[in-house]
Parts: C-alpha cells; sequence; structure tokens
C-alpha cells in the first residue's frame, strides 16, 4: 500500500492511495481542539472498492474491519498519552 499525505497542518491532514487495495481511497484525519489540554481526532474516509477478482474481497474484509481497528488506534493513542503525562 502508498500513500501520498497531504494538507498537513494543525487541524490535521489527509492519506491518498496511490496504489493498494482500492480503486481510491481517502482518508481525512481531523484535530479538533476542545479545550486547552484535550483534542478530539474525527476520521473521514472515502473510498471505492476495487471490482477485481482478488481485491474486492480483500478491500470489503478491510473496510468492513475499519471500526476495530479504530478503535485499537483509540485505545493504543490514549495509552501512548497517558503514559507520557504521568
Amino acid at each position: 500500500w502508498t500513500a501520498r499525505i497531504s494538507d498537513v497542518g494543525e487541524g490535521g491532514f489527509v492519506d491518498t492511495q496511490l496504489e493498494g487495495p482500492f480503486d481510491q481511497w481517502r482518508h481525512e484525519h481531523r484535530f479538533v481542539a476542545e479545550g486547552p489540554h484535550r483534542t478530539r481526532i474525527e476520521d473521514l474516509v472515502e473510498a471505492r472498492l476495487r471490482r477485481h477478482w482478488f481485491w474486492l474481497p480483500v478491500g470489503l474484509a478491510m473496510w468492513l474491519g475499519m471500526p476495530l481497528l479504530f478503535a485499537y488506534r483509540a485505545l493504543i493513542t490514549r495509552r501512548i498519552l497517558r503514559s507520557r503525562t504521568a
């Protein structure tokens, strides 16, 4: 999977698939301040499955597993941030 990172700034960034399992993939990461010591991360993912005998089921499995992946990322991010403030 090859992606390009763009639109990097305080408010987030975008990764766009150049090569990979999807026909099209754009993932926007938004950082929303909720106070002086709290930030919410919002994800906006736009994807189109590749119509291919192999890549269609691979992409579909990845898409369906995405909520679990994001939940895991949130857990790990919280652990890392807590360990740095302790």
